[in-house]
């Protein structure tokens, strides 16, 4: 009936053939697990660092049109100029106005910091109180970047520095 043998043993030993082409098939299937997790660590940080290069472009854009709700009768072009030029409208009003803008812009939240980047206004109601870290932008200049945590979620943050 038997000879002796453990179960599923045939007598045979692995060939040196054998071992060197399991040897070259562990050395390849690792190589491709390795570069496929590089691949999408280096997928994923391009695309991280594409949105943040365009948040950055829209804040130039937007900082103008929140500077444009600071005048109490805003004029008809947009210059940017803000309360330079012109006077303020009351609190209440320019975040009502604010408020208004908000839906209006190239982003999912509107935050508004002081100079301590403290967050004054966020349209989602939120965040106020909360203090920002921010740091400058690589590829921009005068925009700062943050990735700050509001209500349990990552956002990605552009603030355009005062100069």
């Amino acid at each position: 009936m038997g000879r002796g043998l453990p179960a599923g043993a045939r007598g045979e030993e692995l060939t040196l053939r054998f071992r060197l082409l399991a040897a070259a098939a562990g050395i390849v299937a690792v190589s491709l697990i390795l570069s496929g997790a590089l691949t999408w660590v280096l997928v994923r940080d391009v695309a991280l660092q594409g949105a943040q290069d365009e948040l950055d472009r829209a804040i130039v854009v937007d900082a103008f049109l929140v500077r444009h709700q600071e005048c109490a009768e805003p004029p008809a072009a947009l210059t940017g100029a803000g309360a330079a030029t012109c006077p303020l409208v009351s609190q209440s009003e320019f975040m009502d106005r604010l408020a208004g803008l908000a839906p209006t812009l190239d982003a999912d939240r509107l935050l508004l910091l002081n100079r301590q980047r403290m967050v004054m206004f966020d349209s989602s109601g939120t965040a106020q109180g909360q203090v920002l870290t921010v740091t400058a932008a690589q590829r921009f200049a005068n925009v700062a970047e943050a990735t700050p945590v509001l209500d349990g979620q990552r956002y990605l943050a552009a603030d355009l520095l005062r100069v």
